[in-house]
């Protein structure tokens, strides 16, 4: 039994045209579950989707790089990357796992810029306005 406290919480929403189930948002967040070249893992999936399938309305995916980590570096280890149509298989498959539970998928887009460790990317100049 749901505590009428939340009964809004638990009301359909949306934002914009997107509509969703309830009005509970999974914040982004990094389980570092990606592989070591931004490829969607199975890791990755089963840990989105059990957010879905707990009953989230949204599911927002961590950090992911928009360039390739091996020319500007990447914020995390394990980070996901979305800079190579190599990886749209694996997106595809986690956005289809999430949206199995009713759940829509948002992502936290990343660019590393000033933040850049050129201990571990020594030949990655920093970039940031």
């Amino acid at each position: 039994m749901r505590s009428p406290r939340f009964e809004h919480l638990c009301r359909p929403g949306a934002i914009g045209p997107v509509e969703l189930k309830n009005r509970m948002v999974m914040a982004p967040h990094s389980p570092n579950s990606a592989g070591t070249n931004g490829e969607v893992t199975d890791l990755l999936i089963d840990y989105f989707e059990a957010r879905a399938r707990g009953g989230v309305g949204l599911v927002i995916i961590e950090d992911t790089l928009v360039a390739p980590a091996s020319e500007w570096g990447e914020g995390v280890t394990q980070q996901p990357a979305i800079a190579d149509r190599r990886l749209v298989d694996g997106w595809r498959r986690l956005a289809d796992a999430i949206h199995f539970w009713g759940a829509r998928v948002a992502v936290q887009l990343n660019w590393v810029g000033l933040r850049i460790d050129t201990k571990i990317w020594p030949r990655v100049q920093p970039t940031g306005p």
